[in-house]
């Protein structure tokens, strides 16, 4: 049985560490409940299903990396749990507009834009 605690900690724990949870099957398992109850509760909480609550952490957490380092994007892919490249940058530009790549590309010349701004010019 679930108290509403213990169904608080799974978009928590889901937002923690995302990658390790890889389907529906693996969420139902970790915390012991049926699709039903966790289906019910992400619609309640969220307006979405658990999966798409999960692939939106996942691409959350990829744009970070992507903003973030220099990780090549297949590599981030897989840290945030995307065993499928071609899947991941379909959810990515979707979710974005832009696949991962571009978005880089966007940041960097934003974060460059920025820094050669707070440089004086020579005179």
């Amino acid at each position: 049985i679930h108290t509403p605690d213990t169904f608080s900690a799974i978009p928590h724990t889901l937002s923690i560490s995302p990658e390790k949870y890889k389907d529906l099957k693996s969420i139902l398992k970790e915390f012991h409940t049926t699709k039903y109850a966790l289906t019910k509760l992400f619609r309640e909480r969220f307006d979405t299903t658990p999966i798409a609550y999960l692939i939106t952490v996942k691409l959350n957490k990829a744009r970070w990396y992507l903003e973030n380092t220099t990780t090549p994007i297949n590599e981030i892919a897989r840290l945030c749990g995307f065993e499928n490249i071609p899947f991941f940058t379909r959810q990515f530009k979707k979710q974005f507009s832009c696949t991962p790549g571009q978005y880089r590309k966007i940041k960097q010349k934003i974060h460059n834009s920025s820094v050669t701004a707070t440089i004086p010019p020579a005179e």
